[in-house]
């Protein structure tokens, strides 16, 4: 995923833009497993996707992230 989309942007003489959504229509961060994706939540339940909550991008990343189950991984976590 591009890092850098749906941000949004300032409209000076033009309309801007809102990835977000708009109050009658709110977009969050729909998860599939650690994929992050911005849609509504009926979309995000109808697809399968844990919903997040509205008007919150992906962007640090909410999906929960999977655990280091490998002896190393775990060493290092208690030490």
């Amino acid at each position: 995923m591009d890092p850098f989309t749906d941000f949004g942007s300032i409209g000076f003489g033009q309309e801007g833009s809102n990835p977000l959504g708009d109050v009658d229509d709110p977009k969050g961060p729909c998860c599939f497993g650690t994929y992050c994706e911005q849609k509504t939540e009926e979309n995000c339940q109808n697809e399968g996707g844990i919903y997040m909550g509205d008007f919150v991008g992906c962007l640090p990343d909410p999906c929960p992230q999977p655990i280091e189950t490998s002896w190393s991984g775990l060493k290092q976590a208690y030490r």
